[in-house]
């Protein structure tokens, strides 16, 4: 697969994960995912409170648990 396009997904699935995070902060429980994706406690806070960005492992691991509730396009 050509370079740029893995790094066209990369992006567009940061921005999908990242937007929904934003979007359901209120609503999820933030140290449930840190230890589905088996993160540092307070990551995805740190996220959604300061924006400190997540990695792009974390990225991945959170694109799947999201996908998996159904809820993300």
């Amino acid at each position: 697969m050509n370079k740029n396009k893995i790094e066209t997904r990369k992006a567009i699935k940061r921005e999908e994960v990242e937007n929904w995070l934003k979007r359901n902060e209120k609503m999820i429980n933030k140290h449930a995912f840190d230890r589905k994706i088996a993160a540092p406690v307070g990551t995805i806070q740190k996220y959604v409170r300061y924006d400190k960005t997540i990695n792009q492992k974390r990225i991945d691991l959170l694109h799947r648990a999201i996908k998996s509730f159904g809820k993300m396009k």
